[in-house]
């Protein structure tokens, strides 16, 4: 079995838990390489990168060499591209990894119609990367093979204690990504100039890993889509972190934080959070209570590449049964009659809104006025 696993090209979350797929699966046997795509006009088309992201961290990456798909291969896209997974699932097995709810809703939104096509095709799989996920996916009847498929936080364990002191501090020092929840962050940090607040933007990893062993506190003020890996990484590095109750957020299992880690929008404005800051920065770390969060994190490269096993069982194990086959053959048939209906549509559309278009209209109104009194004419002659 063979894997192609599509991935923009750059250096995201996203992207590199689609490298630690490809570099986990090829640790486990299987045959996998990375495909870098973008999309142009509805379209995934490769572009001329001509080596992995990620290669020094994942030395087991290598690229597609641009072989023909095969019926068992097993094309693997994020949830953002859910779109292009019909017409992939003519050719290949295609396995969806929904990292981020908020991404799959936007992918959603384009299928519309044909929903009910992604959901019932036997070819099209679905994995998730967290409970929320989890959760969005039953809900829509998406999950026709239950495949947990998570990441893990790939930093060195850095020996450096983390910067608490048995000392109050004259401020409270806290990071945050001002990417995630940008209205609610810079809300909560307008209203308390007296805390040192730093954004984690426009820094190396180990600027950011830096960063957050200084601080008191990470805070996550975002939806929380899915397993961030912020978060995780302040875990790692032995800082506290504040969880908005939102998204992924709800989801303890996820986590395993203590319970004051959580907070609402309103506890953003009541004083609750920047009174649980405080009693860190008057040297009351709690850290004993993030001993389950921390070894959770630790133990992620484990559990995933036991989910990376499972993965390559179950989609090794499924073939399709002849009502499969026929089931396959008709929705990938409907499939491209709607998408040429779609084509047409496009095509109509761009030729009604073009300029030509525009400015010959009066002519057209006015062939149209003659043909309507020529044929009221016909009528009144042969009818007196």
């Amino acid at each position: 079995m063979k894997f192609i696993i599509y991935s923009a090209p750059g250096k995201t979350g996203g992207i590199e838990a689609l490298h630690q797929l490809c570099d986990m699966l090829v640790a486990e046997g299987a045959q996998a390489s990375i495909k870098y795509v973008e999309e142009k006009a509805c379209t995934l088309v490769p572009t001329d990168t001509s080596e992995c992201f990620y290669i020094d961290r994942y030395p087991r990456l290598s690229l597609w060499d641009n072989s023909d798909l095969d019926p068992d291969s097993i094309v693997v896209i994020p949830e953002v591209w859910a779109l292009h997974a019909l017409p992939m699932a003519a050719k290949s097995n295609v396995l969806i990894w929904w990292l981020s709810v908020d991404n799959g809703l936007l992918a959603l939104g384009q299928l519309r119609r044909r929903l009910d096509h992604l959901r019932s095709h036997p070819k099209i799989y679905h994995a998730y990367q967290s409970e929320y996920a989890k959760q969005f996916l039953s809900a829509l009847g998406l999950r026709s093979v239950d495949l947990p498929l998570s990441d893990y936080i790939n930093i060195p364990l850095n020996a450096e204690t983390h910067n608490f002191t048995s000392e109050p501090r004259e401020r409270v020092q806290l990071c945050y990504n001002p990417l995630k929840g940008s209205w609610l962050a810079n809300a909560f940090v307008t209203a308390h100039p007296d805390i040192s607040a730093t954004p984690l933007i426009n820094m190396a990893s180990d600027e950011i890993a830096r960063t957050l062993r200084q601080s008191d506190a990470y805070i996550d003020f975002g939806f929380l889509p899915g397993k961030d890996r912020f978060p995780r990484e302040a875990v790692k590095q032995g800082t506290p972190v504040f969880l908005r109750q939102s998204g992924d957020g709800v989801y303890p299992f996820d986590w395993e934080f203590p319970e004051t880690a959580y907070f609402s929008t309103q506890e953003c404005f009541d004083g609750t959070l920047v009174q649980r800051l405080l009693s860190l920065s008057n040297g009351d770390s709690g850290l004993p209570n993030w001993d389950r969060a921390r070894q959770k994190v630790e133990r992620e490269k484990t559990i995933f590449q036991q989910e990376v096993k499972n993965l390559i069982s179950r989609l090794t194990s499924h073939s399709l049964s002849k009502p499969d086959q026929e089931i396959a053959h008709h929705l990938d048939h409907a499939h491209f009659h709607v998408d040429e209906l779609s084509y047409t549509s496009k095509e109509l559309f761009a030729i009604k809104n073009s300029t030509s278009w525009r400015l010959t209209s009066p002519l057209r109104k006015a062939v149209g006025s003659v043909s309507s009194l020529s044929s009221g004419i016909t009528k009144a002659l042969k009818n007196p």
